[in-house]
């Protein structure tokens, strides 16, 4: 879903708004300088593809390795005193996020960020990443509720649905008791999340798009190698 279909279905949507040539497809977006030199070197549309798919590969293992890395980096982020000590001056939360959090989510986001600028650089990857980081930590919530697994105090920064006011019309009917069912508690406001998942979902996405990319280059080279009714 994240490496295929989401994609996808915006580069379709974006192709259809015109933001998106339709001769440039996902496995011709953007491509380094390296990339155009072998191809206009190649003289022969195998090789061509040959080497498209070992660049796609080469980009494959880089963004899981980035992934892993930056997976790695929220653990010491939480697990370590903030890199960044400053006055809450700025960005100022009443009920979540305390400047130290603050400064964790924006170095991780800036890394995230960093990966699909030099991995990728297309327009539907990013809007895919963008939408997983926000769904991705929203989804979380059912199994957060029902104790599947749960966040440190230290952690837990962000309550989105704290905002929500169960007094008032919408949270006084079935929609309440829909939620307090799905989510396994009565009082989920209260329920919070870890702010820098979001940008570890962007992160996960992108080496899911780049494996998708990869894994569709080799389903397309055996067919493109195989011959023809008159070659045969």
């Amino acid at each position: 879903v994240l490496g295929g279909i989401l994609p996808r279905l915006f580069e379709a949507m974006l192709e259809s708004l015109g933001f998106v040539d339709s001769t440039t497809r996902t496995r011709t977006t953007q491509q380094p300088q390296e990339e155009e030199e072998v191809v206009v070197l190649e003289t022969s549309s195998s090789a061509a593809s040959a080497a498209q798919e070992a660049l796609l590969k080469r980009r494959a293992i880089l963004a899981v390795g980035t992934t892993a890395l930056i997976i790695k980096l929220s653990e010491y982020l939480e697990t370590h005193p903030p890199i960044m000590d400053y006055e809450p001056f700025l960005f100022q939360s009443s009920s979540s996020s305390t400047p130290s959090s603050l400064a964790n989510l924006m170095v991780l986001l800036s890394a995230a960020l960093g990966q699909w600028a030099i991995l990728d650089g297309s327009l539907p990857a990013l809007l895919s990443a963008s939408i997983t980081s926000i769904g991705g930590p929203l989804s979380e919530l059912p199994f957060v509720g029902h104790g599947v697994w749960v966040y440190l105090d230290s952690a837990r920064d962000y309550f989105p649905l704290a905002g929500m006011d169960k007094s008032s019309e919408l949270g006084s009917n079935n929609f309440d008791r829909l939620l307090t069912w799905l989510l396994g508690v009565p009082d989920y406001t209260n329920l919070g999340l870890s702010s820098i998942t979001g940008p570890c979902y962007f992160a996960v996405t992108m080496d899911a798009i780049a494996l998708g990319r990869w894994f569709d280059a080799m389903e397309e080279e055996p067919s493109s190698n195989e011959p023809s009714d008159s070659q045969t």
